[in-house]
């Protein structure tokens, strides 16, 4: 550990120090705005195409909130900010959030940078509001649209820039609306990201409330509402698996294909899988719920964070 002077690419500030390595990645905290970050800023798209979950995810013929726990959405979902107006889900993958946005009454749509994953929720959602578009793409094809209501879940630490993600936010709102932004929180404890989850070129940030409030601050947004995740008995099979699970390949998380397989696998081959994959998680979760107790009596805060946010006055 040792203090360095390079330059936050979240607030500019330059009182950092390194944390941790991995890889070719260097993990930085910025002491001004409290914001952990990778150098170099840099994700790969290869990695996401290649990744076997979200493979998996784009040959879904079924809302894959029905196949796992997504407590971020299951918030918005219990406790809308609002239930009508255009929404934008930033990374909307498939399109699943975009869907029951719809059916709440909001007028959805969604951009994600990933054509595969549009093209499969155009196919199967019937969704013509999805995009393979970033916020200026969007604005150039409707430069009168305007949201009342943004929702980012598990996107801002995947972003390369998040400071212009929030600058184009800023341009395509209206005075009254509300960001949504749920991601994986700082300081969880027990941390259930397993080896690589928290790690570059997945995660490029980690954020803490303060350091997301400091950030949203200096966009011209104040959090109106934030809420923890309490620690869930569905994050135990994540938890467990790099100690346990490994020993006990009956349990593997994967179902019966390789990554380099998944490929070329059709839907009802995926819906296979991932129903051989939920059995797997769900006697996990049964021979784990003793240590959940008892981890909840310790004290164990759950992984994500959810924030709503809006315009300063």
């Amino acid at each position: 550990m040792f203090i360095v002077s390079i330059v936050c690419p979240i607030c500019s500030g330059r009182d950092n120090r390194e944390v941790e390595r991995h890889h070719e990645y260097i993990l930085r905290h910025c002491r001004t705005c409290d914001v952990v970050y990778a150098d170099p800023m840099k994700t790969s798209e290869s990695f996401y195409s290649a990744d076997y979950d979200y493979m998996l995810r784009d040959r879904l013929i079924m809302d894959p909130v029905r196949w796992d726990f997504r407590w971020d959405i299951g918030e918005f979902l219990r406790t809308p900010p609002r239930r009508d107006g255009n929404l934008l889900d930033i990374g909307c993958g498939t399109g699943f959030f975009v869907k029951r946005a719809r059916e709440m009454g909001f007028r959805g749509y969604g951009i994600e940078f990933n054509e595969r994953s549009v093209q499969r929720g155009k196919d199967f959602f019937a969704l013509d509001t999805l995009y393979p578009l970033d916020i200026d793409g969007l604005t150039r094809k409707f430069p009168e649209l305007k949201f009342q209501v943004v929702t980012l879940f598990q996107v801002l630490e995947h972003v390369e820039n998040p400071r212009d993600l929030f600058s184009a936010i800023g341009r395509i709102i209206t005075e009254d609306a509300v960001v949504v932004v749920a991601l994986p929180l700082r300081g969880r404890w027990p941390d259930t990201s397993g080896k690589t989850g928290d790690y570059p070129p997945h995660h490029l940030t980690r954020w803490s409330l303060k350091a997301l409030e400091n950030f949203l601050d200096r966009h011209g947004f104040f959090i109106r509402r934030h809420k923890f995740e309490n620690f869930p008995l569905q994050n135990m099979p994540a938890l467990l698996y790099p100690y346990l699970l490994e020993r006990a390949r009956f349990l593997t998380m994967k179902g019966s294909r390789t990554d380099d397989s998944l490929r070329d696998v059709s839907e009802e081959q995926a819906i296979t899988i991932l129903t051989k994959r939920k059995v797997k998680m769900q006697i996990a979760t049964a021979a784990s719920f003793p240590l959940w107790l008892f981890l909840k009596a310790l004290g164990a805060r759950g992984p994500h964070l959810y924030v709503e946010a809006c315009l300063k006055p």
